[in-house]
């Protein structure tokens, strides 16, 4: 293990190499109020604790060890961040699908920030529930992404060196949970929670 990694404990007697040196760049969680509210174009990552759903990536194949499901896309994939659609916060193959946008992010940047990335699970339909729906402008198209360099910041997603983002792909279960909190709300549900020390 490289000097200044960390590991952390993923189950009994199994573990996954730290996300290095550097720490991951993200915005800051939205909050206020009542609570943490993210809303659509705010620039803030949304605050709470997600399932990991799939990773993508411009490669045919997922980094060694991937469990996650894994989707390769090209020029036609696209998020749709349009509040108005009936396919907003969904990954899809465009040429799938009745265009029913007017905005969508690109899936296969020409900056490669989303060479390897995993979608997070912030107001998705409720899997197995078919009545269930995003809701509208409540924030679309989050993921852990490659970051552009150590001082950048993102549009609410969650950045780290492609490396470390890799191992990250390859040490994930199915069913991981990724924790995002202000300092604050972090520290007052840690014990309820069993989240690490940081």
């Amino acid at each position: 293990m490289a000097p200044g990694r960390r590991r952390h404990r993923r189950g009994p007697g199994s573990r996954r190499p730290g996300l290095g040196r550097r720490p991951a760049r993200r915005r800051r969680p939205a909050g206020g109020g009542d609570g943490p509210i993210k809303h659509e174009g705010d620039g803030r990552a949304p605050a709470g604790a997600f399932r990991l759903l799939r990773a993508f990536g411009y490669d045919p194949r997922p980094p060694a060890g991937t469990s996650l499901p894994y989707r390769q896309v090209d020029d036609g994939w696209r998020c749709v961040d349009d509040p108005a659609s009936r396919r907003y916060n969904q990954v899809l193959d465009a040429r799938d699908v009745a265009v029913d946008w007017t905005s969508a992010e690109e899936m296969r940047r020409d900056d490669d920030l989303y060479r390897r990335l995993i979608e997070v699970d912030h107001n998705h339909a409720s899997h197995g529930d078919d009545e269930a729906a995003p809701r509208p402008g409540g924030g679309s198209c989050i993921f852990l992404h490659v970051w552009r360099d150590a001082d950048g910041v993102t549009a609410g997603c969650t950045a780290m060196p492609l490396a470390d983002l890799e191992d990250l792909i390859g040490w994930l279960r199915p069913g991981a949970i990724y924790v995002l909190l202000p300092a604050t709300e972090r520290a007052a549900l840690a014990a309820a929670w069993h989240l690490p020390a940081s």
